[in-house]
């Protein structure tokens, strides 16, 4: 835990998670090229201001 900051709730890690999959399913699903996201962890997954989770498009292009 940060100093001088609360742990999260787990309904803020819920939505974090959520949030997560979302993207990953994007990338996967949803673009035009083929991509997979090949080193999911924490560290890849970026939270904005209001604790919105964004993944780090870290990817490879797969060749079809």
């Amino acid at each position: 835990m940060v100093s001088g900051h609360s742990p999260l709730s787990w309904l803020a890690r819920a939505q974090i998670a959520l949030d997560a999959a979302r993207g990953i399913e994007y990338i996967h699903d949803h673009t035009k090229a083929r991509y997979v996201h090949r080193d999911i962890k924490t560290s890849n997954i970026l939270l904005d201001k209001g604790l919105g989770a964004k993944v780090l498009a870290i990817i490879f292009i797969l060749r079809a």
